[in-house]
This record gives C-alpha cells, sequence and structure tokens, in this order.
C-alpha cells in the first residue's frame, strides 16, 4: 500500500492503516502480507529503504488523497520507477480515487478547481500507461451524487456542466483515450490480452 496522494493529510497513517484492515479482514483465507510504504513526500519516495518492500510486491495499491499532490510527489521518483518494474515482471497495480487521475495521461485538478476556485485547467499527469502503449485519462468517481439534488457532485464533483467545459479544454494534439470510472466499480486491464473488463456496480464510460 502506497501513502503518497494522502502524504500531506495529518490522518494518512488511519487512511491506510484501514485500508491494510480491510485487506487482512476480507482476504485472510489468501493470508497476504501487507506493508504499507509511508512515502508521504518527494524525499521519501526517493529512498531506496522506503521504497525496498516493493521489490516483493504481487499487488500493489494507492487511492484515496490529491491527484496533483500524487503527480508532484511520485513524479520522476524511484518509487514511481520501481512501480512500474513491478508491473512489467507481472505485479497487479490497483489504482484508486485520486491515484487513477495522478497516473493518467492528464490529470484532472479537483481540489484546486472545486475548492480553491482555480480557473478551469488540466495537469500533464504522470502518463504510466504509456509505457503498455496506450495513452488515457480517467476520471474517477463519475457518478457521485453526495450533493444531492441540488448540488450536482457528479464527475469527480465537478458536475455535469462544468466538466463539459473542462472536457472541452483537453489538448487535442495528443490523442488520448479518456474514461469515467463510476464509484464501487473496477476497470480491468489485461496488459497480455490487452482487453478491458468491468466489474462491480457500476461501468466505464468511454468519452
Amino acid at each position: 500500500l502506497i501513502t503518497t496522494p494522502a502524504g500531506f493529510q495529518p490522518n494518512v497513517k488511519n487512511v491506510y492503516g484501514q485500508i491494510a484492515e480491510f485487506f487482512t479482514r476480507h482476504l485472510a483465507n489468501f493470508q497476504p502480507k501487507i506493508d504499507i510504504i509511508f512515502a508521504n513526500n518527494r524525499k521519501e519516495a526517493n529512498r531506496e529503504s522506503v521504497v525496498a518492500p516493493l521489490a516483493k510486491a504481487d499487488y500493489i495499491f494507492t487511492g484515496p488523497g490529491s491527484p496533483t499532490y500524487a503527480l508532484d510527489n511520485l513524479k520522476d521518483t524511484l518509487l514511481l520507477k520501481k512501480i512500474g518494474e513491478r508491473v512489467e515482471a507481472g505485479a497487479t497495480l490497483s489504482l484508486a480515487s485520486a491515484a487513477v487521475m495522478a497516473f493518467s495521461q492528464y490529470c484532472l485538478p479537483v481540489y484546486e478547481i472545486y475548492k480553491v476556485g482555480e480557473p478551469l485547467h488540466w495537469e500533464r499527469g504522470l502518463n504510466f500507461f504509456s509505457r503498455f502503449g496506450s495513452d488515457l485519462t480517467f476520471v474517477s468517481h463519475w457518478n457521485n451524487n453526495e450533493g444531492g439534488r441540488k448540488n450536482d457532485t457528479s464527475r469527480c464533483f465537478m458536475g455535469r456542466d462544468r466538466f463539459a467545459r473542462i472536457f472541452s479544454l483537453l489538448p487535442r494534439r495528443k490523442k488520448t483515450v479518456v474514461g469515467g470510472i463510476d464509484e464501487k466499480t473496477a476497470a480491468i486491464f489485461d496488459i497480455q490480452k490487452r482487453s478491458w473488463t468491468v466489474r462491480g456496480k457500476g461501468n466505464l464510460h468511454y468519452l
């Protein structure tokens, strides 16, 4: 488990501790050995002793936090390099929430727009999937409805109207496949077969 996306949060240990507890409880039959890599900033993400547990990882998970914080603190780091090496060696990489957007070709700066009020824009993401021949941009929490009837929080809290404007700002010089992922939904990519499978309560929406 990699904490980087939530590294700025005072409760980061609790957040990823709960995730570890979830895996331990629900995968008890597999008796998983779980390591939490506390790479909360660039310095830690470049420290060999911190990254070392990745060497034997079969399954790598990172998720909740801030997309842009994850982007800024993983870009060109030893940790990101080792993640790529493990995936190429056959490990499974599971990305949720903020992480899947940071790993995309273009990253939606959710907090900067939704909370701070910055102008609509995209950040260049880690473009992790390009090493497997695909330029992909994902938007998580596609069907979020926390805002109820009065506040449209779908499209990762952007709302339909505002997201339509953000979508129009995507650079078209470089072709990217854009997908919205519903909550409680997994979009599974098989590198060998180069095929997608969707599991869970929702769907993967190609835009």
